[in-house]
């Protein structure tokens, strides 16, 4: 790709995937080429291949660029702090290299520590920064990207207040996540309702657990299908020897199978990103939440809350019994439904990426 002053290059860059996603479609749709910055690993050194990688390297008009950065935080202990110094140096000489060949219009970020040497070298090179932040508290990362860039997108109302200047827009989505097309693998059992589990890639380890400690007992009165993602621990290998018409163990859900499953599930055990929450108001699907607890700024416990405030999901505590827990929320799963009334406002903010695009285009 040259350098040259006819080029609409898009670059798109960051931590949170999904809105990424819906706005490479709506880029696409126009005709204008994007690179796309991210991870093909979900662990630094594993070979632990990511969705992003898998479904972006697809698209045509759109070129992938292999990245990874430091990640620095209040859990990172003093013996690896050289460690992502270094891997962050590389990473600002690594982002340096593809802005300066490819020479972007425009760069667009989603959050996380991934984004931050995109950004500062998009800043020195003078390269117009746009910034969305899905979640409901921004993280440090976004926050020092924020400073730099031209125009701020939140999909939560809440996050606002942690920019001088911000637009709601919602959480723009891909078409292929409000596709309710049912998935070539999945076959319903007429008399057993369906437990959606997910646990996110590096977030899944403990929910993969907590069902392959209870797999049996529920297994006798509920189908299962469980993303396992992909991990240093093994899971889904381990877990895909119990594999029935019971439980259906997979690493991924696609985001096209997302919506049938969404739809036709009893209730989902889940983690509690800004992406399944909102994709579980959309749906009106009640869930067993279980925050991750390291998540950035407790996002995912504000997350929670507002589902269990709500009335349409139970937030479950270390020491809740769980299969009780889980018969009563199926028991109960139309009460639950009806609540989602409550969170109409939420709901609304699932949305197309035309809005943010107009913004970025023609600004």
């Amino acid at each position: 790709m040259k350098k040259n002053e006819d080029n609409k290059v898009v670059a798109i860059v960051g931590g949170h995937f999904s809105p990424a996603y819906a706005l490479v479609e709506g880029l696409r749709k126009q005709n204008i080429p994007v690179i796309f910055i991210g991870r093909t690993d979900s662990f630094t050194g594993i070979s632990s291949p990511t969705l992003e990688h898998a479904l972006i390297k697809r698209i045509s008009g759109v070129t992938f660029y292999p990245f990874d950065s430091g990640r620095f935080n209040s859990k990172v202990s003093n013996n690896t702090i050289v460690k992502q110094l270094s891997l962050f140096i590389r990473a600002v000489i690594e982002a340096w290299k593809i802005l300066y060949k490819t020479h972007p219009k425009k760069v667009i970020v989603f959050g996380g520590y991934l984004a931050v040497p995109v950004a500062l070298c998009a800043f020195v090179l003078r390269i117009p920064i746009y910034l969305h932040e899905q979640t409901i508290s921004p993280g440090k990362a976004t926050l020092l990207i924020a400073k730099i860039a031209r125009k701020i997108f939140v999909a939560f109302p809440q996050a606002e207040k942690y920019f001088k200047s911000a637009i709601i827009t919602g959480n723009p989505y891909h078409s292929n996540f409000l596709s309710v097309k049912k998935p070539s693998w999945y076959t319903p059992l007429p008399n057993k309702p369906l437990i959606l589990v997910m646990g996110g890639s590096s977030g899944a380890h403990q929910i993969n657990v907590l069902i392959e400690n209870n797999l049996p007992e529920l297994s006798k009165n509920f189908q299962i299908v469980h993303q396992l993602g992909i991990s240093e621990y093994g899971d889904y290998e381990r877990m895909k020897t119990y594999a029935s018409d019971n439980y259906i163990p997979i690493p991924f859900i696609a985001p096209n199978e997302h919506g049938y499953l969404f739809s036709h599930a009893e209730l989902a055990l889940t983690r509690v990103g800004a992406n399944t929450f909102f994709l579980l108001v959309y749906y009106g699907l009640p869930s067993l939440l279980i925050p991750l607890p390291f998540a950035s700024n407790d996002e995912q416990q504000k997350h929670a809350q507002i589902l269990e405030n709500a009335g349409v999901g139970i937030i479950l505590h270390q020491n809740d019994a769980f299969i009780p827990t889980v018969r009563s929320l199926a028991g109960n799963a139309q009460n639950y439904r009806i609540h989602f009334t409550e969170l109409r406002d939420y709901k609304k903010l699932v949305v197309s990426p035309q809005f943010i695009l107009n913004e970025i285009v023609e600004s």
